[in-house]
């Protein structure tokens, strides 16, 4: 028992330095739909792209939008935010599901951090919308 156990460490070891150590893609899933696009190169541009586009509309809304609310602000602000906030929470679903095991997600940082950026933006665009109507 000993002995298979140090021979599995040691698979390990050689495995993660071939590597140059242990990536988040370590934890998800084999094969299924969602492993397959969080480990698409396509699926991370799109992401990263999405995320400079955002940074240009918060500069974009931030100087022209005068609602203090969603809710209250004119239409061509309301649209962007929903287009947004629903491609970052299926972006983060995905993401999860890729996860073997559920517990893992805790373990990758940038994971945690999205999950805190995501679960804000949809308490702000959708549940505080949802609220105030």
């Amino acid at each position: 028992m000993a002995a298979e156990s140090e021979q599995l460490k040691k698979k390990l070891i050689t495995r993660l330095v071939a590597k140059g150590g242990a990536t988040v893609e370590d934890y998800y899933w084999e094969d299924g739909l969602a492993q397959d696009m969080a480990r698409s190169p396509m699926f991370h541009h799109l992401t990263l792209f999405m995320i400079v586009i955002y940074a240009v509309w918060i500069a974009i809304d931030a100087d022209g939008n005068k609602a203090s609310v969603l809710l209250e602000a004119e239409i061509q602000y309301q649209i962007p935010e929903h287009i947004f906030c629903t491609y970052f929470f299926i972006e983060w679903i995905i993401r999860f599901l890729a996860f073997k095991t559920k517990r893992w997600a805790l373990k990758d940082r940038w994971f945690v951090f999205d999950t805190i950026l995501v679960s804000l933006n949809v308490a702000e665009t959708w549940i505080l919308t949802i609220v105030l109507a």
